[in-house]
């Protein structure tokens, strides 16, 4: 009987193990709280070590006027930003260029539209999921509030998938697709709900054999 106990306690524990993935979206006036292990890339400066951008243009509040008058910086965003459109360049690509993966990405997403894209690549380059602005927010017109057409979106992948975050690609075949605050981590597991229902229900297992056991002895007794 005691192995039987200690069989439904290992299987409720394998049955917690972490896993998630998908995508969150919130206002830019609250920013994702990032893991000490992030690197944040601004474009304020040099990329980080282990990072290179082809494609799409960094800009500033000094220098999204004339032909770039387009790509306002995003809501939320201070100094330089990345722009990618029919002026900036249609296509961007964000990566790391060592053996660096991660497990999630966030970033501030600015002008959000239908037309906008983002692929979030693996670290071979290909694509692991796609997302327009209908995947973000329910209001992507370019007349939608602050709130709505500026969010800070994160991608989070399973961690038992196998497969690791090694890159992003912007696309936009207008100006209207900005970026900035782009971190790059590794998150801390949390189990999902149904996780924690399936570990209760091994808890109710051990008490039900408990129970059990309990009950033949008194009735041997």
């Amino acid at each position: 009987m005691r192995k039987t106990i200690l069989g439904v306690v290992a299987l409720a524990a394998v049955s917690a193990t972490p896993a998630y993935a998908g995508v969150t979206s919130t206002s830019y006036l609250t920013p994702p709280s990032y893991s000490p292990d992030s690197t944040l890339i601004t474009f304020d400066s040099a990329l980080p070590t282990g990072f290179s951008l082809n494609g799409g243009q960094i800009l500033n509040t000094s220098t999204s006027t004339g032909a770039y008058q387009g790509s306002l910086a995003p809501a939320g965003s201070s100094g330089s930003y990345l722009a990618v459109g029919a002026t900036s360049g249609t296509q961007a690509v964000l990566k790391g260029t060592g053996n660096t993966s991660w497990g999630s990405v966030s970033l501030l997403w600015g002008s959000i539209d239908s037309f906008n894209k983002l692929d979030v690549l693996d670290t071979l380059g290909n694509v692991i999921k796609s997302l327009t602005g209908n995947d973000v927010t329910s209001n992507v017109t370019a007349t939608g509030t602050a709130t709505d057409n500026n969010r800070y979106v994160t991608y989070t992948i399973d961690p038992n998938s196998g497969t690791r975050i090694g890159g992003l690609r912007f696309n936009s075949p207008t100006d209207a697709f900005e970026i900035d605050n782009v971190a790059f981590s590794q998150p801390t597991s949390v189990p999902e709900p149904s996780t924690i229902a399936l570990f209760a229900l091994g808890l109710l297992g051990v008490f039900a054999l408990r129970r059990r056991t309990a009950s033949a002895k008194s009735f041997a007794l």
